[in-house]
């Protein structure tokens, strides 16, 4: 994924326990957004490449 605005963006009507894992995400403008209704953990997101975005990762409301 790249050259996007959104790399990846997990919304708040997104299926619960989602997985993010082993993805290059590099040269968006965002390169991953996460819904915080979510409640994403560390071990749904692993291995990935998350580089050269404008902004990296973001939680937003």
């Amino acid at each position: 994924m790249s050259k996007h605005k959104y790399g990846l963006n997990i919304l708040k009507q997104s299926p619960p326990k989602n997985k993010i894992i082993s993805n290059k995400i590099e040269k968006n403008y965002y390169g991953l957004i996460v819904n915080k209704s979510q409640k994403i953990s560390k071990k749904q997101i692993s291995k990935n490449k998350i580089k050269q975005n404008k902004v990296n990762f973001k939680i937003i409301k």
